[in-house]
C-alpha cells in the first residue's frame, strides 16, 4: 500500500483518536520486545477511582473525576491480552498499565 492509500485511512483514524482525546482522555501505546505500554495522564483523579478491564484483545480504562463524572477509553491490541500478566503503576498522574507478551 502505498503512503497515498494509506493516509486517508489514518485521516480517519487520527481525528476518532483526537476527539476521544478530547471528550474522554488521552491513551498513548507503546511496543517493546516483551510487553505493551498503555499510558494515560490523568490529574484530578484518585488512585481509588480507576478502573481496569481487559477482555480479548480489548484493554478498558474507567475513571471517575471529581465531579462525579465517568469516563472510559477502550484501546485494541493486535493480540489477545486477556490470559496475559498485566500491571499497572499510578504516579504523578499517569497511569501506567503494562501488558506483557505471552
Amino acid at each position: 500500500m502505498s503512503d497515498e492509500q494509506l493516509f486517508p485511512l489514518m485521516e480517519g483514524y487520527n481525528s476518532i483518536s483526537s476527539y476521544l482525546d478530547e471528550t474522554e482522555f488521552p491513551v498513548d501505546l507503546y511496543e517493546a520486545d516483551s510487553y505493551y505500554l498503555a499510558e494515560s495522564l490523568l490529574p484530578y483523579i484518585s488512585p481509588n477511582s480507576m478502573e481496569i478491564f481487559v477482555k480479548d484483545n480489548y484493554l478498558t480504562v474507567r475513571v471517575r473525576t471529581l465531579d462525579n463524572h465517568i469516563k472510559s477509553r477502550t484501546v485494541y491490541f493486535p493480540q489477545k491480552i486477556e490470559h496475559n500478566a498485566i500491571t499497572s503503576a499510578f504516579t504523578d498522574n499517569i497511569l501506567e498499565v503494562k501488558i506483557f507478551k505471552n
